[in-house]
């Protein structure tokens, strides 16, 4: 678990801190109210710190010392106060910390929000692109300040070479005057060779000579957000993490888009997106495909003898196994209800049936807990190997195995012969 100091000389507001903290981020809170005890407390080093949230004025050090004070034994630092005003904007831009907050009960919820966003930082990757070594080192700095990982490149073309080494990158920042390769030029590459759109690599374009009509520019060829330098450490911090976040909203919005809500598996949608291309692959001989049909026996009872929250359980404990059972490269899908459709690519009719049967068998043993029951359902399984005109009918061939399936007994899976 995550350790997370705070210091503050308010009981009320350290408290206060330290439940929705824990409540909910999960973290564990250390608590000091004074420069000597925060000093004594880091001296001995017996807890790691991932992040401080520090008081900017004690009763024993009303200049900020004690931010100094995390910020020298290297913790990244979050810091209260309780006015705001350009003088302590200033003096909070001479402090190596990540942000500073202004003291307001309403702003618990501001201060949790932050702490999460450096923790999600650490996963996240930053290219800055610049000739300028200098200037590489300070944007570095503001970044690595955040909990972000950076990598550097001195211009366009050796930024390329980076971005194919590291595809997992987020957000690109680029000068716009390079050699080799300018800001646009790598911003083409990245949008066309590439093939990286805006929602899935962001890029912020930085120039000394910035004009209205070149961030313009770059924004319509494809960037995302332009700075003019110079610039505040805030100012681009702000950009960077709401840069971040769009890109993250987005991949939220297309996960909910392409996944069951209740599973986490491939919703119908998706199943069908992802399964044309199997099958256009599998026309043209380069693939084999297997489809399934699976359903179920006798769900309705379970939400009729239990309530739909127990239904709701049996149809996760499911997915689990599910996901546990077939391979990353098959397509897993809940198609509504009870019903659930998996394709396979690349295996002998032979391994497809012993697959299922070892499923059905799996789930004939399973239990889902629910209160002081112990929940048993069975399968029922319909399976094609047949490519059929279209995929649709290849559901439709396997759907009919299905029906076989059940009206034969069901618990049982049917090969179509």
């Amino acid at each position: 678990m995550l350790n997370i100091l705070v210091v503050e000389d308010s009981q009320v507001q350290a408290e206060l801190l330290k439940r929705r903290i824990f409540s909910t981020l999960k973290f564990q809170v250390t608590h000091t109210t004074s420069y000597a005890q925060t000093q004594e407390l880091l001296e001995k080093g017996d807890v790691e710190f991932f992040l401080a949230l520090s008081d900017l004025v004690l009763p024993d050090a009303k200049d900020g010392e004690v931010v100094d004070l995390v910020v020298e034994h290297e913790i990244p630092c979050i810091v209260f106060t309780s006015v705001y005003s350009d003088d302590v904007r200033e003096r909070m831009e001479t402090k190596s910390i990540v942000d500073y907050v202004v003291k307001q009960g309403s702003n618990v919820d501001l201060v949790v929000d932050l702490v999460e966003r450096v923790h999600r930082n650490r996963d996240v990757k930053i290219l800055i692109v610049d000739d300028s070594r200098t200037s590489r080192a300070v944007t570095r700095k503001m970044l690595e300040l955040y909990q972000f990982q950076v990598i550097e490149a001195s211009n366009g073309l050796e930024a390329t070479r980076m971005l194919m080494d590291h595809p997992d990158t987020r957000l690109v920042i680029t000068d716009y005057m390079m050699p080799e390769m300018d800001g646009f030029e790598l911003l083409s590459w990245i949008r066309n060779s590439m093939g990286k759109s805006r929602n899935e690599l962001s890029v912020m374009g930085l120039s000394a000579y910035g004009t209205n009509a070149l961030s313009a520019r770059f924004i319509k060829s494809g960037g995302n957000d332009f700075l003019s330098k110079p610039f505040l450490r805030e100012e681009l911090m702000c950009r960077v993490v709401q840069d971040v976040e769009l890109l993250e909203h987005v991949a939220t919005i297309q996960e909910m888009a392409r996944l069951d809500f209740l599973t986490g598996l491939s919703n119908r949608r998706h199943f069908f997106d992802v399964g044309e291309k199997l099958f256009s692959n599998a026309k043209r001989e380069n693939i084999t495909l297997g489809l399934a049909m699976m359903d179920i026996d006798h769900f309705k009872g379970v939400n009729d003898g239990f309530g739909h929250y127990a239904g709701d359980l049996v149809l996760k404990m499911m997915a689990k196994q599910m996901e546990e059972s077939f391979r990353q490269t098959d397509v897993v899908a809940r198609m509504g209800g009870e019903e659930f459709a998996i394709l396979l690519s690349n295996a002998s009719p032979d391994r497809i049936y012993e697959t299922f049967e070892r499923f059905r068998k799996r789930i004939e043993e399973a239990t889902t807990q629910f209160g002081s029951h112990a929940i048993r359902v069975t399968v029922s399984i319909g399976i094609t190997t047949t490519l059929h005109g279209s995929l649709e009918e290849m559901v439709n061939e396997a759907d009919k195995r299905l029906y076989h399936a059940k009206e034969t007994g069901r618990n049982q899976v049917v090969f179509e012969s």
